[in-house]
């Protein structure tokens, strides 16, 4: 079975890809929220937003944030798989000892395997 392809400024692009951003537009109005607000909600760019609402090829990566503004759970994964980045950030400080930089990792690795888990 193949894929229908259309043409939108000299790119080849999925039609399910147009699909899939008039939904998301659709789903963001219902929020009441504006390109810009749904942008810092998931982490991206206000122009990102634009080019997925208008079809535009995305990384399947973008769907999780997306995602995680549409369900508690969702919401509370996402707040936990920043709180994973936030302790590998806070491990990596030059300022922690090799000993605290241990201890530290340790912890970060307990939380994404708890992630991991859910």
């Amino acid at each position: 079975m193949a894929i229908p392809i259309k043409f939108n400024y000299g790119r080849a692009t999925f039609d399910c890809m147009s699909e899939r951003g008039q939904r998301i537009r659709d789903l963001r109005k219902a929020k009441l929220l504006n390109q810009t607000q749904l942008a810092a909600a998931v982490g991206i760019d206000q122009s990102t937003v634009s080019d997925i609402e208008k079809g535009a090829g995305f990384s399947v990566d973008i769907l999780d944030p997306l995602a995680a503004t549409q369900s508690p759970e969702s919401r509370a994964r996402q707040q936990a798989r920043e709180a994973v980045k936030q302790c590998w950030r806070e491990q990596e400080r030059k300022s922690n000892s090799p000993g605290s930089q241990q201890f530290i990792a340790g912890v970060c690795e307990k939380m994404e395997a708890d992630l991991r888990s859910k």
